[in-house]
């Protein structure tokens, strides 16, 4: 249960993390384009946020939140440089190229966090359907089981039934030659 307990933990740190880019993601875009350092500010809070979510997948799928990070460095790369072209060199064609490679990083991360969320729920049912698969076996075992102590109890009994009824058969015979006069029968011991 540990596994399937951590297992649904990352899918709820990755459904989160899918919600912090959203709020990444709409801060950064201010931030590109008017610079002002409120945005950045909550865009910072915000990639904080979204470590701390990243973190709790990290145990499931390692490989999946270093490629996360790797396109969210390279966005707020691109970002940082859209911002500068745009308003310090005043070149909205290089601003828009950076933007550009920001919405590449942008689907990356997407897609990114939409297959880790797929694998890791894939992994969670797989879990399920082989700790069914073990009660379901647990279950016919313990029938299995059931049945074999059954038999054997109806075993036992029939061997204390007959231990006890062939005496008492055979005093009852010799009961019944001594009632009819002969008197020649030995009792049984």
């Amino acid at each position: 249960l540990s596994e399937e307990t951590r297992l649904v933990g990352a899918v709820k740190s990755a459904d989160d993390a899918n919600k912090r880019f959203g709020e990444l993601k709409t801060w950064l875009t201010d931030f590109a384009s008017t610079l002002a350092p409120a945005s950045q500010r909550s865009a910072q809070a915000a990639k904080k946020q979204l470590d701390f979510d990243l973190q709790g997948i990290m145990p499931v799928d390692p490989v999946g939140v270093a490629k996360i990070e790797r396109d969210l460095n390279a966005l707020w790369d691109a970002v940082e440089k859209a911002g500068e072209a745009y308003y310090s060199r005043d070149d909205s064609t290089a601003g828009r190229a950076f933007m550009s490679d920001a919405q590449s990083h942008v689907l990356s991360v997407n897609n990114e966090i939409d297959e880790i969320v797929a694998r890791v729920e894939q992994r969670a049912l797989s879990r399920r359907d082989a700790a069914v698969i073990r009660a379901q076996q647990a279950v016919k075992l313990s029938i299995i089981g059931g049945i074999i102590a059954f038999v054997l109890a109806l075993g036992v009994t029939a061997l204390i039934i007959r231990s006890i009824n062939v005496p008492l058969r055979r005093l009852e015979r010799s009961i019944g030659a001594i009632t009819e006069g002969r008197l020649d029968v030995s009792l049984p011991d």
